[in-house]
């Protein structure tokens, strides 16, 4: 196998979904890279991408996607709540089968190859410019002086970027910040913790604060430590933790090295390396980083792939059982499609949020493409209703011959499945007062015609099962 380097760089636009994806795609389209993580940020306004491949394809895929970046992100109209160096901040780290030798080779083509592509000027990297704080500090008004040229070369040890979710105000996190990231509050106030950079912050999409912090050299100071001093201090000021965010990737010995402090700590015994990461996944609270987006499309979406999971099992538990034998052939027919249904539309509950979060707000200059957008939104909980349209006569067939002791479950299936185009309907409906398309207006009817044929069909499972011994 080829040697691969991983890439991590920083773009600074976070909001803007169609210059996010051409990034991307400017990555993923380059032979021999594989995009394995886009990870935007509203507040902060940049997206981190991950991907990797062999150190040439590594070049090319990034010089690819700052030709992208340099064409649609105007930074004299960039915002966010930290200080950023430009359009794009660019990383390479050791992969596999790949010498740290390799990568600095990486950042030094790259830099010199960027600079004679877009007419920037450049300079191998200084050593008073290793360290990140000291090059944010002046934002983007360093680069208007002269000794302030864009630089490359090479930088740091793998960089882990770990956030950690704080429900308390953005002072309350840089004040926790100021005590554990190396640097503290100056040179006679030096923090806890060695190679760790942090910032406090708050996300209003996620409506939470962070101690979003940089682990330069987990060797040093692990993840796993990070997040007890910033728990302690989170204690000391009754401020209550909630989870954390790793951004991009992380090496699989940092998430072991943290797994053996808690296995160690409260005397576990965990020896499969899965387990491991799950254990490190419930202790930092991993994963607990939700971003807020209209719930009505996708808690439908959930409620859907219960009363689907719940037709499903009560078929399991007739097929194959002696007496029930007879209807073998009718369950084999009858079980699928709840099957599919639930898939799908566990499916659709990241589809709904996604779709929403995906259209503009309100008020921007395109409201046009907005309101396109919407109707692509609009389109999730629409086919969810129609989904469930299709399942009505399989359940009425399943109340009729499924196994008589889950007739409670079929019941509670049939109120879930109304339940959730009652969702449906109602999120399509607050949503079209936004659109003035005649042909699109006809949605209204459809979604209510879908409602009735729920509520009916419904209440005829709820009989057929009362009528049931």
């Amino acid at each position: 196998m080829a040697k691969l380097v991983e890439c991590a760089p920083n773009f600074s636009e976070g909001r803007n979904k169609e210059v996010i994806d051409a990034i991307a795609d400017a990555m993923s389209a380059t032979e021999g890279c594989s995009l394995l993580d886009v990870d935007p940020g509203s507040s902060t306004n940049r997206t981190v991408y991950t991907f990797v491949g062999p150190p040439a394809a590594v070049i090319e895929g990034a010089l690819n996607a700052a030709r992208v970046a340099f064409k649609l992100i105007d930074m004299t109209k960039h915002s966010g709540t930290v200080n950023t160096l430009g359009r794009v901040r660019w990383m390479c780290v050791p992969s596999y089968r790949c010498r740290t030798s390799a990568c600095v080779q990486c950042a030094n083509e790259f830099g010199q190859r960027l600079s004679d592509m877009l007419n920037v000027p450049g300079a191998a990297r200084k050593e008073s410019r290793r360290s990140l704080p000291s090059i944010r500090a002046g934002n983007t008004k360093h680069y208007r002086k002269s000794e302030w040229t864009p630089e490359y070369g090479p930088a740091t040890f793998f960089l882990i970027a770990y956030n950690m979710n704080l429900l308390s105000t953005k002072e309350q996190a840089h004040r926790i910040t100021l005590d554990i990231r190396e640097q503290g509050r100056g040179k006679d106030q030096p923090g806890l913790l060695r190679k760790v950079q942090g910032i406090g912050w708050y996300l209003e999409e996620a409506n939470l604060a962070q101690v979003s912090t940089n682990i330069l050299d987990f060797e040093v100071t692990p993840v796993h430590m990070v997040y007890e001093e910033i728990c302690k201090d989170a204690r000391d000021l009754n401020l209550p933790v909630a989870g954390s965010q790793i951004v991009g990737l992380i090496p699989l010995k940092a998430m072991l090295d943290c797994a053996d402090f808690y296995i160690q700590k409260e005397k576990l015994f965990i020896v499969e390396e899965e387990h491991k990461i799950r254990l490190v996944i419930s202790k930092l609270g991993l994963g607990l980083y939700l971003i807020a987006a209209p719930g009505g499309g996708s808690v439908s979406a959930a409620i859907t792939a219960m009363g689907a999971a719940l037709g499903c099992m009560v078929g399991q538990m007739t097929y194959g059982k002696r007496q029930f034998e007879s209807l073998d052939a009718e369950m084999r027919k009858l079980i699928p499609p709840f099957h599919e249904a639930m898939n799908d539309s566990l499916l659709k509950v990241d589809a709904d949020s996604m779709a929403f979060n995906s259209y503009m707000p309100k008020g921007t200059p395109d409201e046009i493409k907005r309101k396109e957008g919407l109707k692509v939104a609009l389109g999730v909980p629409l086919s969810l209703a129609e989904r469930i349209n299709k399942l009505w006569p399989a359940l009425k067939e399943m109340v009729k011959y499924g196994n008589v002791a889950c007739k409670s479950d079929i019941q509670v299936a049939a109120k879930a499945l109304e339940t959730a185009v009652f969702g449906a309907y109602y999120n399509v409906i607050i949503n079209l007062k936004d659109i003035t398309d005649a042909s699109f207006r006809a949605t209204e009817a459809k979604v209510s015609v879908l409602l009735k044929n729920a509520r009916q069909n419904a209440n005829i499972v709820l009989e057929m099962a009362d009528q049931r011994k």
